[in-house]
């Protein structure tokens, strides 16, 4: 007994395809805004501190140095 299997629905896959394009492309402007934005935020006064993300890029004293009670 034979029975037809219905063709895939190309219109549905189309729009799927086409929605994932243009997620990728949105995310791809959004990555680049905030290349740009990380870029231009060094321009200007707060550009010469020398700190990054995380504080300072450079520590003035090693970790073994530092007070740790008060009064030392």
């Amino acid at each position: 007994m034979y029975v037809a299997t219905p063709a895939p629905d190309t219109a549905a896959l189309e729009a799927t395809q086409a929605k994932a394009a243009a997620q990728q492309e949105a995310e791809a402007a959004a990555a680049e805004a905030r290349r740009d934005n990380l870029l231009r935020r060094d321009r200007g006064r707060t550009g010469t501190i020398q700190t990054s993300f995380r504080g300072l890029l450079g520590q003035a004293a090693p970790a073994g140095t530092k007070k740790t009670l008060l009064g030392e």
